[in-house]
């Protein structure tokens, strides 16, 4: 999957920009995972927002939007060691297969 988008530098938290941190994160994983090369869409999403940037949106939406094996890969791809988790979020994980 490929994204072509020009959002310019608006921030991750730019509710559009979140959706594609988002998706890009998710689907980058698969190719991360097969290779162990940035996929081009993850590259793009570094240039474009910066490594910190994408790092502090994971820390602060991961746990909530991520699936936990893109959330452990990307805290770990990206040195994310502490995150937001609200209980409520918390609690749902609790209740959802690994």
């Amino acid at each position: 999957m490929r994204f072509v988008l020009d959002v310019g530098r608006r921030g991750v938290y730019n509710r559009g920009n979140s959706e594609v941190v988002h998706n890009v994160l998710t689907h980058g994983e698969e190719s991360l995972m097969a290779d162990n090369h940035l996929p081009a869409d993850a590259a793009w999403l570094f240039v474009t927002y910066g490594e910190a940037s994408v790092a502090k949106w994971v820390w602060r939406h991961g746990f909530r939007l991520l699936s936990r094996r893109s959330f452990a890969l990307w805290r770990l791809a990206l040195g994310v060691t502490d995150y937001v988790a609200p209980e409520w979020a918390v609690e749902a994980r609790r209740m959802e297969p690994w």
